[in-house]
């Protein structure tokens, strides 16, 4: 049985019966029934006398425990009690109470009679207990010690006693010096001697004077020697001791002359770097040659091969050779450097040896959420190209943030923001190779908000890929919208060859009138309002979340048996390079990053024109920056040359500050830099209608501010002439009619342009017409 139950069974009646305020009277013990008490009560009467009562001795006795001597010597030494005068007081109709009437008495006297204070003194004891925190010293109240001196405490008390007992010695010294500087003629009186010790009388820890010769030194001595004063009195001097010149009020007070002012140390003696083999003169300048830091980087960079004039034989000649060098220094710049050997390449004709593989760019477009990143990333995935780790990894981190279905698409979205609002920004890129072909991927943004940066992806893309989202719902809403809008603007661009895949076929059960109802539709767009051949259109439908149809036939889409995506993909000629390969060198800048220390500056994007190989000159346009090329990378691969339609990495050389060069800018040939454009003509199809207004015009990576000033004529779709009726000098262009207007740039100086660029023009965030430049003034 627990505890706390047998507790609760307890009968309080019967445990508390013996304690109901009744006490029993055998537990009173009685002195007088004690025979051995009455036998010690005796014999301490018989010793003490009639002084006491019986009760008192019987209490001192049972403190004693029956001890007669001692109860004896205690009472001895205590006054017998003195019997009081009784007071009555009344107090109702109870009865009278007798108190004692107590003489006035002493604090000693008034604790007399307690017990405690009966103690013999053999059998006191004295019981120490420390406190519980120090008492006194730092943690303030007194103490029983005074708390130890420091040694600067200890220092100052010494002094401080040694100045009270020799007040009149301090005193008259004070007087003589007033009584001196009182009586003097110019020096108060005072002898050479009364000087010397005054001034020897304090000193000040200055630096030790290293040069001071022997003839000074005895001279102090002797004057010290020579001294009225005690010779104990005068401190004496060491050798190369440290003293102090006199302040500028001792001067004035004691009139001392220049003989005793001290001499500073000659800094002449010192070998400081700024004097060395140089003059100290009023006007010399230690900072005027070249720093110890520009001298040892020119060294340096002498002894890796930079040229130098001479070359130091001995220590004289290399002082000599140091000067030459800093001289030089300032006069070199950093373009000097020597660039390397050109191997005089025929590119042209290395590019038709070559054996390499082919190389083709397609850019990927549709409108917003219709899957372009998830279907990019299972080809890419089915490819090998990106191992099944890294899609794990992609697929916790979309796990954790609710966006498991994102995990392919994370492959090509690197950018976080990216990853976090679940659409592409900007233009990513990636690689994959076939048997025959190399291809890159442009996989563009479906946002509205960035078609120009989808118009820089398409400006270097062969062929697109169009994506659309087939579920229902969505393919309405993308006609709508930006798929409409991006096959125009391919096309536009200059993309012949249109792949439309039609994605997200498995939302929808397979279902093969869907895909038949999406491409009949999207044929005739394609066809009528874009302007594609329909032998450059191909349709295929798949899954970009499952992997059907991308590089191995469907399973479950039983009803098409056409190409996979691949299939297509290695079908699409790129477009031919022949014409682009004889021009002058243009390479629309894309991206400018630092690829190593080695090469400090590189540009990324695609040749569209001319060829380049190592150590060809090369110049930016508009910043007007000449250069010459470090390396070269095609496709991330090292290579000695590169040609149009390549895309291609330069590393330049340091000629070129990166903070003037930017995406958007050219790269050409010295010899034939592209021209800056400030107005020119332009052959457009308008998408809204076009009047004199401010726009802006879109070129690859290059986005400008300009105006339409004028419109020039409208002119026949079917055969490039002006229309006839209101041809000539128009007000305004109607959506989908073709014009030649004048365009003036926004931009100081222009912007590189040449006849043939292809331009897209946008105002208020939306495109209002594209078209190619046919004139430039």
């Amino acid at each position: 049985m627990s505890r706390h139950r047998f507790v609760k069974t307890l009968d309080l009646d019967d445990e508390l019966e013996d304690f109901d305020g009744q006490q029993d009277s055998t537990d009173i013990y009685d002195p007088n029934q004690d025979p051995q008490m009455r036998k010690a009560l005796a014999e301490a009467r018989a010793f003490l006398g009639d002084d006491f009562a019986n009760m008192d001795i019987q209490d001192s006795l049972w403190y004693y425990y029956y001890d007669v001597e001692k109860t004896g010597n205690e009472r001895k030494r205590v006054t017998p009690k003195v019997h009081l005068p009784k007071h009555h007081l009344k107090l109702g109709s109870s009865g009278y109470y007798a108190i004692p009437c107590i003489p006035s008495l002493t604090a000693k006297g008034f604790f007399m009679d307690c017990p405690w204070l009966n103690v013999p003194m053999e059998r006191r004891a004295e019981i120490l207990v420390e406190p519980l925190y120090p008492r006194g010293g730092l943690l303030g109240g007194s103490s029983r010690e005074p708390p130890k001196k420091s040694k600067l405490a200890a220092l100052v008390a010494a002094r401080k006693q040694k100045t009270q007992e020799a007040p009149s010695q301090s005193e008259n010294s004070a007087l003589t010096l007033l009584d001196t500087l009182t009586n003097s003629d110019d020096c108060g009186g005072a002898t050479t001697n009364d000087k010397d010790k005054i001034l020897r009388g304090r000193r000040y820890p200055l630096q030790r004077n290293e040069e001071r010769t022997k003839s000074t030194y005895e001279s102090q001595v002797q004057d010290n020697v020579s001294s009225s004063k005690p010779t104990e009195e005068v401190q004496e001097l060491e050798p190369n001791a440290p003293v102090s010149s006199p302040s500028g009020f001792a001067s004035t007070m004691l009139g001392l002359s220049s003989t005793l002012q001290h001499t500073p140390p000659n800094i002449s003696s010192y070998n400081l770097f700024y004097t060395t083999g140089s003059d100290m003169g009023a006007n010399s300048d230690p900072f005027s040659g070249a720093s110890p830091d520009d001298i040892i980087a020119k060294a340096q960079g002498a002894a890796k091969g930079m040229k130098s004039k001479t070359q130091a034989k001995t220590n004289g000649q290399a002082s000599k050779e140091v000067n030459t060098v800093s001289e030089d220094l300032s006069k070199t710049a950093i373009t000097d450097s020597k660039p390397p050997r050109s191997k005089n390449l025929d590119v042209l004709q290395e590019y038709r040896k070559s054996a390499a593989k082919r190389s083709s760019n397609f850019v990927v477009i549709g409108h917003v959420d219709a899957g372009k990143s998830t279907l990019m990333g299972r080809l890419l995935y089915d490819l090998k190209v990106v191992d099944q780790r890294t899609i794990e990894k992609y697929q916790r981190e979309a796990a954790k943030i609710g966006k498991s279905s994102f995990a392919m698409a994370w492959v090509l979205d690197q950018g976080s923001e990216e990853r976090e609002h679940g659409i592409t920004i900007d233009i990513a890129m990636n690689k994959f190779e076939t048997d025959k072909t190399v291809f890159m991927i442009l996989d563009a943004p479906g946002h509205k908000d960035f078609v120009p940066n989808m118009i820089a992806g398409a400006a270097q893309a062969d062929f697109a890929i169009l994506v659309i989202d087939a579920s229902t719902g969505s393919y309405e809403s993308g006609l709508k919208g930006q798929t409409k809008e991006h096959a125009i603007l391919v096309r536009s661009m200059g993309v012949q060859r249109l792949i439309v895949a039609v994605n997200k076929l498995d939302m929808v059960d397979w279902s093969q009138s869907r895909y038949d109802e999406i491409t009949q539709q999207m044929e005739a767009f394609l066809t009528s309002a874009a302007g594609f051949q329909k032998s450059n259109i191909s349709f295929v439908p798949c899954s970009g979340l499952k992997g059907d149809n991308i590089t191995k036939p469907s399973t479950d889409c039983k009803w098409y048996t056409g190409p996979t995506l691949l299939n297509l993909l290695e079908a699409a000629e790129p477009t031919s390079q022949e014409r682009a390969l004889n021009g002058p060198l243009r390479l629309p800048v894309s991206q400018v990053f630092s690829s190593s220390t080695q090469f400090p500056l590189s540009v990324a994007g695609r040749i569209t024109s001319g060829s380049i190989q190592v150590a060809d000159p090369v110049i930016t346009i508009p910043g007007g920056q000449q250069g010459y090329v470090k390396g070269i990378a095609v496709d991330d691969e090292p290579s000695d040359w590169a040609v149009a339609g390549q895309n291609t990495t330069i590393h330049l050389s340091a000629d070129i500050d990166a903070k003037l060069i930017k995406g958007g800018d050219v790269l050409c040939s010295a010899s034939m830099p592209i021209s800056l454009r400030q107005v020119f003509i332009m052959k457009l199809l308008a998408f809204e209608h076009i009047m004199p207004m401010f726009c802006s015009i879109v070129v690859g990576r290059l986005d400008a501010s300009a105006r339409i000033t004028r419109l020039l004529s409208i002119l026949d779709k079917s055969t490039g002439k002006v229309a006839s009726g209101r041809g000539k000098k128009p007000r305004v262009v109607k959506p989908n009619e073709a014009a030649r207007v004048e365009i003036t740039v926004d931009v100081e100086g222009g912007v590189p342009i040449e006849q043939g660029a292809r331009i897209v023009l946008r105002a208020d965030g939306e495109t209002i017409a594209t078209g190619v430049v046919e004139d430039a003034k």
